[in-house]
């Protein structure tokens, strides 16, 4: 599992990946939120998981564009699961990215 991050913008990021890498996107920020709530377990990815512990609110905002971006391309993703999780106000970005919520 890997949260790709090319750009400082979640919104560039899912505009330049392609179809295949931007719906692995939302796949994985998927399970990865499901593991960060302690309701699955992925033992093989623990770098990915330490990256955005704590900073659940922003991997909500992260799966949130990337699905956005995928049903305006035409994909069937659950943009629902990450809408809900968003936090009113502010919230933690993990501390290797610069302010990525434009």
């Amino acid at each position: 599992m890997r949260i790709l991050l090319p750009s400082e913008s979640f919104r560039v990021t899912a505009e330049i990946l392609g179809d295949r890498e931007l719906k692995q996107q939302c796949f994985d920020a998927k399970q990865l939120t499901m593991t960060l709530e302690g309701k699955i377990a992925l033992g093989n990815s623990q770098a990915t998981i330490d990256e955005w512990t704590g900073c659940n609110g922003a991997l909500a905002l992260y799966g949130f564009v990337m699905c956005t971006e995928a049903r305006r391309r035409g994909f069937r993703v659950d943009r629902a699961f990450f809408g809900r999780r968003i936090p009113k106000g502010d919230f933690p970005l993990p501390n290797w990215t610069d302010d990525a919520r434009e």
